[in-house]
């Protein structure tokens, strides 16, 4: 087997965990959350500290609370080392020290709790704690047997079996209310056979517009239309769930918030598969693939130089076909089948 061409990419899976396995993970959400934004402020206070120094000062301390000591040592732990990852990033870039690192939120979209290889084994995180529980997933989640060595009491060690488990640390991300899996998975780039080139231009109305020598492709022509209409609709719940104020209408602004978030994740549903189907045809039809920068946040910008000729439903659309993240993404795509990719102005 050739190892060298041998790469990872993220399988994300939606899970459904019951009632009171939901309530057990947003339990462990919190605590990573809490011991992550109690180590930035600790390294904002004192510095920069060693992981090990900083996860000592942050779960000794006595004034934790109960909750917080209740939940799986690990989860907290890995949320003390990603602070520390974070504040020496962020010091890097040349953040001063009492601004460095950014604390979690609970209203972030996007939250994760990162967990250790042996934490994921018959079918779930940490069985011992869960145990009953169960959970559903949208497709079969990956599993295998894994083969460890545990040490005896006399020195020796005995080969184990961690059975329904994987090989790899293993992610729950909680977006917008739901809740997805994340494996990491090997894959191997494949060759092609296609001497074809095309040359890209991304746009507003349309997505992306190309040439390849023989004809011109208008990619997504005018599909923008239905995304606008889907966030005027978006703006008008907004404005409607401004005006239901007081305790009389906690129930009706609840409602209503469900209905933005749904309408948030058709959207992003409807990028996504722009995205990955423009992705999935470029790389099957083409070998080199010309792709321009496209800076849409500069362009947008509200502070130095803007295009005086944008409309504020141009930069809506613009953003909303969401050019870099493209191309960020279809990154994996290029290399998965070897397809040569340049960046141009």
């Amino acid at each position: 087997m050739d190892f060298e061409s041998i790469h990872l990419k993220s399988l994300r899976i939606r899970v459904y965990p019951e009632k009171h396995l939901n309530q057990i993970w947003k339990k462990w959400l919190a605590a990573s959350r809490y011991c992550f934004n109690q180590a930035i402020a600790k390294m904002r206070k004192h510095g920069l500290i060693s992981k090990y120094d900083l996860r000592k000062v942050v779960l000794n301390n006595e004034s934790l609370p109960d909750w917080i000591k209740e939940s799986p040592y690990h989860l907290k732990v890995n949320a003390i080392y990603d602070a520390n990852t974070a504040f020496k990033a962020s010091r890097k870039s040349g953040t001063k020290q009492p601004s460095c690192g950014k604390f979690r939120s609970i209203r972030d979209r996007i939250q994760s709790i990162k967990f250790r290889v042996e934490d994921f084994k018959k079918g779930t995180w940490l069985p011992s704690v869960t145990k009953g529980l169960k959970l559903f997933a949208s497709e079969l989640i990956p599993s295998i047997n894994v083969e460890y060595q545990q040490k005896q009491k006399d020195g020796t060690y005995k080969v184990c079996v961690r059975e329904q488990s994987w090989n790899a640390e293993t992610q729950l991300i909680y977006d917008k209310k739901r809740w997805f899996a994340l494996f990491p998975v090997e894959f191997k780039s494949e060759k092609s056979s296609s001497l074809s080139i095309i040359a890209l231009d991304p746009g507003v109305r349309s997505f992306l517009t190309g040439f390849d020598g023989e004809k011109f492709i208008d990619i997504g022509n005018r599909d923008i239309t239905r995304i606008f209409r889907l966030g005027q609709h978006i703006d008008k719940l907004i404005s409607g769930k401004t005006a239901l104020k007081g305790r009389q209408n906690k129930y009706e602004r609840q409602r209503v918030s469900k209905k933005i978030n749904r309408l948030f994740i058709r959207i992003r549903n409807l990028i996504d598969e722009v995205h990955k189907k423009v992705a999935k045809w470029l790389t099957t039809e083409y070998r080199v693939i010309f792709l321009p920068t496209f800076e849409s946040s500069q362009m947008v910008a509200k502070s130095g130089k803007r295009n005086a000729n944008l409309t504020r439903a141009s930069v809506r659309q613009m953003l909303n076909w969401a050019q870099i993240t493209f191309q960020t993404n279809s990154e994996v795509s290029w290399f998965k089948t070897r397809r040569n990719r340049n960046r141009c102005n």
